[in-house]
């Protein structure tokens, strides 16, 4: 999440969406921005923000379900190999348990276990219906430039190399069925 007090608009960033090289641009643009990146802020829902900030605007980018997972699969396989020191314990051994497994098994197991969305998907768990939503498969970042009037230096961080590999049918029904309304808001 990254506060932008002298617009009063909040970023919301959801997993996997290019929110860690927005945060970043947001900071070298906005002086007085407050970027909190810990275990329970760095995914903050807008509904969260709204509680702190009742009078400030959320924003968020959104991608499409399917990819989050294969991103996320990428990023587990990335960190599994180069596991960084000060990572708590529980956190190294997650990640080389997730590692271990299949995309398939891996996305199945984050729908299992609420990982990375809930159960209304990653609109529904992360937005409210006023929130901005760019989408990331425009590469929103000349759009949300205008949306802040303010020109941003964004460096895509993390690309993943696993955005082609397949996921099975079983896996897509599910990840469909979990994010109807990601489908249905945005992407039909």
């Amino acid at each position: 999440m990254v506060i932008l007090p002298s617009l009063k608009k909040v970023f919301i960033h959801i997993p996997r969406t290019s929110g860690t090289a927005l945060s970043h641009a947001l900071t070298k643009a906005f002086p007085d921005s407050v970027y909190r990146n810990g275990y329970r802020d760095h995914h903050t829902t807008a509904q969260q923000a709204k509680i702190q900030f009742p009078d400030f605007e959320t924003f968020t980018i959104l991608r499409t379900p399917t990819d989050i997972f294969r991103s996320h699969y990428g990023w587990i396989l990335r960190n599994a190999e180069n596991l960084r020191d000060g990572w708590e314990p529980w956190f190294r051994t997650a990640i080389l348990e997730s590692s271990r497994r299949t995309l398939d098994g891996q996305s199945l197991h984050c729908l299992e276990n609420n990982i990375l969305c809930g159960s209304m998907g990653f609109w529904g768990t992360y937005c409210l219906p006023e929130t901005k939503v760019f989408l990331y498969e425009d590469w929103p970042y000349h759009h949300i430039e205008h949306y802040l009037t303010r020109e941003l230096d964004v460096r895509a961080e993390n690309q993943t190399l696993h955005a082609l590999l397949p996921l099975s049918q079983k896996v897509q029904v599910a990840i469909e069925e979990r994010c109807q309304l990601d489908y249905q808001k945005f992407y039909q």
